[in-house]
C-alpha cells in the first residue's frame, strides 16, 4: 500500500544526498520550490512525470522513492567497506559483480582516530555512494578495531541508522582478509600494514592472539619496521651499535642528520614512521647486517603470535597474510616460515582486503559466492589498474 509519509521523507532525503536546496530541485524539475516543499511535508505527492523525473535526478528507483525495495536487471546493489587506520576504502556493486563506484577516505579505526571521526567517514563514504545509486541493499563494514564488541557494536548501530531498514553489519578488517582467501572456514589470518593483529578463525569463533597496539608488542607491521630503522640510525650515530647502512638510508628519508632530525621524527604520525620500514629491507637487499637482525626480530615476533593461534585454536594450518607488508613477501616467506610450526603453511593474499568485505556483504543477502567471486575480482583489479594509470 502506497504511504505518502515515505515518499515525503524521501524526496528529502535524497535531495539533501545530492547537495540540492528545494529551489534547485525545483529548477530541474520545471516547478515551483513550493511545490517541492509540499512533496516533502506530504501536503501533496508529485504526478507520474514528476515522479519519474525524480528518480532520473536523484538517481534512485521510484520503488525506492515510494519506499519499495526491487531487484533491479543489473543485480541488487551493495555497499563494502574496508576501514583501517589510516585509510578507508568505500565501493559500491551488484551482486553480478559490477563496480558501480569506489574511492577512498581518512582512516576509521576508532582506536586510532576516536569515533567521532570513525562515524563521520562511514557518513561521508556511505551519501557519496547513495549519489551514485541510493538503491543498496545491504552494507558491510570490516573495520580495524572492530573485533572489540563495543566497537563493533557502536559503528554497526551507526551504520543502521545510516542505512535504515537493511541489512547492515560491522565486523573486524580481518574478516575482509579471511572472505577474500581460498579458505574461509578453518585458518590463521594476519594483517600485517601500518599494525598488525593475528587472529585463528574456527567453525565458531574468530579469536585474537596478541594485537594489543604499538605501545606493547611489535608483530613485523610498517611501524614496527620503520620505527627499528630509525632506532638503529640513532643508535649507530651515537655508537652504541655498529655502522649500518639504515643510518644514511634514514637520514636522505628525512633529508638530515637523524640525531638533529628527532623532534620533527616525534611528530610524525604512525603511517609516516611506517614509511620508513621499505629502508630496512632496502638495506636488507645489500646484506646490511642490522637490517638482517631487525627482519629476525620482528619475524619471530609473528611466529611466536601465529604458533600460539595454532597450539591454542583449533584453526587449521592455512596461515593467510594480507596488508601492505606482503610487498616484502619473499622476504618474509624466508625468514618466517622456518620459525613456523613445520604443519603450517604460509598464503600471502594480494587481492585487496575490500574484496573479502564485498564477499561477506553478498552473503548478508544469500546472493551466489562463487559466481560473484570471479567477475568481481576481474572488475575490481580492471578499475583500480585504470585509476593507477591516470595518476601516473
Amino acid at each position: 500500500m502506497f504511504q505518502p509519509e515515505f515518499l515525503a521523507q524521501n524526496i528529502r532525503k535524497y535531495r539533501l544526498l545530492h547537495g540540492l536546496t528545494q529551489a534547485q530541485l525545483a529548477q530541474k524539475l520545471f516547478v515551483t520550490a513550493q511545490n517541492v516543499s509540499k512533496w516533502e511535508t506530504g501536503k501533496s505527492v508529485p504526478d507520474l512525470e514528476n515522479l519519474c523525473m525524480l528518480s532520473q535526478i536523484l538517481r534512485i528507483s521510484t520503488d525506492r522513492l515510494l519506499g519499495r525495495t526491487e531487484v533491479l536487471p543489473q543485480g541488487r546493489v551493495m555497499a563494502a567497506i574496508d576501514g583501517g587506520g589510516t585509510k578507508t576504502e568505500f565501493i559500491l556493486y551488484t551482486e553480478f559483480g559490477e563496480i558501480l563506484e569506489r574511492f577512498c577516505l581518512h582512516g576509521s579505526n576508532p582506536n586510532t582516530v576516536g569515533f567521532d571521526n570513525a562515524m563521520a567517514v562511514l557518513k561521508s563514504g556511505i551519501e557519496q555512494l547513495m549519489v551514485v545509486n541510493a538503491d543498496i541493499c545491504a552494507v558491510y563494514a570490516g573495520i580495524a578495531g572492530c573485533g572489540n564488541v563495543k566497537a563493533q557494536k557502536t559503528l554497526q548501530n551507526y551504520l543502521r541508522k545510516l542505512c535504515p531498514g537493511i541489512p547492515c553489519q560491522v565486523g573486524s578488517d580481518v574478516l575482509n582478509v579471511i572472505y577474500s582467501a581460498p579458505v574461509n572456514e578453518r585458518c590463521i589470518a594476519v594483517i600485517c600494514g601500518t599494525g598488525s593483529v593475528t587472529y585463528a578463525k574456527t567453525p565458531t569463533q574468530l579469536q585474537r592472539v596478541g594485537g594489543w597496539g604499538p605501545l606493547w608488542e611489535s608483530g613485523c607491521c610498517g611501524y614496527d619496521f620503520g620505527r627499528d630503522a630509525i632506532l638503529a640510525a640513532l643508535k649507530a650515530r651515537d655508537g652504541l651499535s655498529p655502522p649500518t647502512i639504515l643510518t644514511e638510508f634514514v637520514e636522505d628519508f628525512l633529508g638530515g642528520n637523524v640525531w638533529e632530525k628527532i623532534s620533527d621524527i616525534y611528530k610524525l604520525p604512525r603511517e609516516e614512521i611506517g614509511a620508513f620500514a621499505k629502508l630496512v629491507f632496502d638495506a636488507y637487499q645489500q646484506g646490511d647486517a642490522t637490517a638482517l637482525e631487525i627482519i629476525e626480530k620482528n619475524t619471530h615476533q609473528l611466529a611466536q603470535l601465529i604458533n600460539t593461534a595454532a597450539q591454542n585454536y583449533d584453526c587449521g594450518t592455512d596461515v593467510v597474510i594480507a596488508g601492505g607488508m606482503i610487498s616484502q613477501k619473499e622476504v618474509l616467506m624466508r625468514h618466517l616460515q622456518p620459525k613456523l610450526l613445520p604443519e603450517l603453511k604460509l598464503h600471502f593474499n594480494s587481492l585487496p582486503q575490500i574484496c573479502g568485505a564485498a564477499v561477506k556483504c553478498c552473503e548478508l543477502l544469500g546472493a551466489e559466492i562463487a559466481e560473484f567471486k570471479e567477475t568481481f575480482y576481474k572488475n575490481y583489479l580492471q578499475i583500480t589498474e585504470e585509476d593507477h594509470n591516470v595518476k601516473n
